[in-house]
């Protein structure tokens, strides 16, 4: 995990991060995300996740950190046909 975190906060490029559960993706995740708001303060960011019950989890969890970068959170959800 150390090399990705230099990938994510030095650097521009793109990554695909594949890794087994409680291996650090969400927090590189959140790196990533804090990295792009600093340089970038206007950008936005999209946070996708399989199950509406991690997206609501991470909503919570950043809520009071975004808040403070004055950034809003919604949660967009799929329609089901």
């Amino acid at each position: 995990m150390l090399q990705i975190v230099h990938v994510l906060y030095h650097t521009v490029n793109n990554v695909l991060l594949g890794a087994p559960t409680g291996s650090g993706k969400t927090i590189s995740a959140k790196l990533a995300m804090l990295r792009h708001f600093n340089a970038q303060p206007d950008m936005k960011v999209i946070y996708i996740a399989p199950v509406k019950a991690i997206v609501r989890k991470r909503m919570n969890d950043w809520k009071h950190l975004l808040s403070k970068l004055g950034k809003e959170m919604v949660m967009i959800k799929q329609s089901k046909s």
